[in-house]
């Protein structure tokens, strides 16, 4: 990306307007790639501009925007710093309390803000590897990880830093070491909550995605199965989930390689 806009240095002088190249970049490329002809493709991206006499408002118009506007806000909101300079401001915030307590030698304040200031450290570095800046969101988050490991009342917080550290290594590539974060959040999880949860069903479907990156089909296949047999079982209604976990055990079973983006959130 920084060699492209080397070629494009005015977008470059206003940051705004390299982002919203790249939003419709990116919209058009999904509608060329999306569509049957050349021809096809013309007739889609003129429509999309109003080239082809369709009005700019209609009642589906109205209902789509009225329906997903809090979502298309909150994205919006999310696509700029402002989530990143928040979570570093609260996180400088929550390092001050923790130097008082320190200073005033308050042993449980300064537990309390450990957790904190470690919680803070676990969201900005998920953050900086969704951003693209994994090798900082591991050193950021690493430390965190290690703290909460000891704190065996906040088993929910050492779960949630478990499942950072397995998205962070595996934004960097590092399958073998995700793989593992996500067996000990699996087994934590079980441990303390049960089998039958969707959190357990979602960190298996990303351990099958870590083992089809790795080009191990056997495993991932075993896994899909694993979960696919688990959803039906549990949430037979929900057939989006359902249909794409038969297509990534069918691509498995196949050995077909495919990489998958490990889901950053879970419930």
């Amino acid at each position: 990306m920084k060699y492209h806009f080397q070629k494009l240095k005015w977008l470059e002088k206003i940051p705004a307007l390299g982002h919203i190249y790249i939003l419709l970049l990116g919209i058009i490329s999904f509608v060329i790639f999306d569509a049957v002809s050349i021809a096809d493709a013309g007739e889609h991206i003129l429509a999309m501009f109003g080239g082809t006499g369709l009005p700019v408002m209609t009642d589906v118009t109205i209902y789509y925007l009225s329906s997903y506007l809090i979502i298309f806000v909150i994205a919006v909101i999310g696509a700029t710093p402002l989530p990143k300079q928040l979570f570093e401001k609260a996180y400088h915030i929550q390092e001050k309390i923790l130097e008082k307590h320190t200073q005033d030698g308050n042993a449980e304040g300064i537990r309390k803000a450990n957790i904190e200031v470690s919680f803070m450290r676990q969201n900005l570095g998920k953050i900086y590897a969704i951003q693209g800046e994994a090798d900082k969101g591991y050193e950021m988050a690493l430390p965190s990880y290690e703290f909460l490991k000891t704190e065996k009342k906040e088993a929910s917080l050492v779960i949630y830093a478990m499942f950072t550290m397995a998205y962070i290594v595996y934004r960097q590539g590092k399958y073998e070491e995700a793989r593992h974060f996500l067996e000990e959040s699996i087994d934590q999880m079980i441990y303390y909550h049960g089998e039958d949860r969707i959190d357990v069903l979602l960190f298996r479907e990303s351990l099958g995605d870590c083992e089809m990156n790795d080009h191990n089909f056997e495993s991932a296949r075993k896994m899909y199965l694993k979960v696919l047999t688990d959803r039906e079982r549990l949430f037979p209604s929900d057939v989006k989930s359902i249909q794409r976990l038969e297509e990534k055990y069918e691509k498995a079973k196949a050995e077909v390689p495919e990489h998958y983006e490990m889901s950053v959130m879970w419930s």
